[in-house]
């Protein structure tokens, strides 16, 4: 899979969810702002993001590390699919 298709179904999954599309930010834009724009995207409501993502691509993510921008979201599931 590409990292286009990647970020893709990650954009299209975070904008199912909360409304928001990843695609009108950079991949610089820090995880941390999103809370700022909805309340409920507290970090514990981004982990609940992250497993629904590792869920769509029966993937886990747990060595790769927590993402800090957007940028870094895609980066760790395309690291972790292209490990699987």
């Amino acid at each position: 899979m590409t990292r286009d298709e990647i970020k893709e179904k990650i954009q299209n999954l975070f904008e199912s969810k909360y409304g928001i599309k990843l695609s009108e930010f950079t991949e610089e834009t820090l995880i941390a702002e999103f809370s700022e724009l909805d309340q409920r995207l507290d970090s514990i409501e981004f982990m609940n993001f992250i497993f629904d993502v590792e869920d769509m691509f029966s993937v886990k993510n747990r060595a790769l590390g927590i993402p800090k921008t957007v940028g870094d979201l895609f980066t760790i599931f395309e690291k972790a699919i292209n490990q699987k």
